[in-house]
């Protein structure tokens, strides 16, 4: 019965180390406060090294060096890169020049 309770308490905290869930957030929210509540919630910006346009650019000169592309019109989405401790990547989806939330992929 210890052993059982033991395996099961390991299996808990396992699960709840590896298995950072995405926050809940609203559409149009800054990017900004997206990145801030990933980073807390165990999610880590992954660096973009290849070569991207101007807008992209401009995104990783500003600090979000996470940024894998933008689109230089239209609505100007843009992809920003992220993992967690257990390796598993998500990117960011954001539309406008204001850079808003628009979802997870």
């Amino acid at each position: 019965m210890m052993k059982k309770a033991a395996l099961f308490i390991g299996l808990l905290i396992t699960t709840h180390v590896f298995a950072q869930a995405l926050p809940i957030i609203k559409p149009n929210t800054p990017y900004g406060n997206v990145r801030v509540q990933l980073i807390k919630n165990g999610w880590t910006p992954v660096k973009q090294n290849e070569p991207c346009g101007s807008w992209c650019n401009m995104q990783r000169s500003n600090g979000y060096y996470e940024t894998e592309n933008c689109a230089d019109t239209g609505f100007a989405p843009c992809i920003f890169v992220y993992k967690n401790t257990a390796g598993k990547q998500i990117e960011v989806l954001t539309k406008g020049e204001d850079l808003r939330f628009n979802g997870f992929r």
